[in-house]
């Protein structure tokens, strides 16, 4: 259990500045995350533009719902 955020924040935000980037590691890291991802049957395999254009649909929808008379009276006030 944390006990003192600040202090871990501070130190979080000390070692991003100091430390360098190191992509081989970073590479590693993404490689053991989709390994897990691919055991726990979250595979990256699928196209991650299927269905987009259902999705689309549905925010062109809802971007174009206008306000209740309600949230009008919270506006005007």
């Amino acid at each position: 259990m944390i006990k003192n955020a600040a202090l871990v924040r501070e130190f979080e935000r000390t070692r991003v500045r100091t430390e360098k980037p190191n992509h081989r590691r970073a590479l590693k890291i993404v490689d053991a995350l989709h390994k897990e991802a691919a055991v726990i049957g979250r595979s990256s395999e699928r196209n991650p533009l299927d269905g987009i254009d259902h999705k689309i649909r549905i925010a062109k929808a809802l971007n174009h719902v206008r306000t209740t008379a309600q949230q009008d009276r919270r506006r005007a006030r």
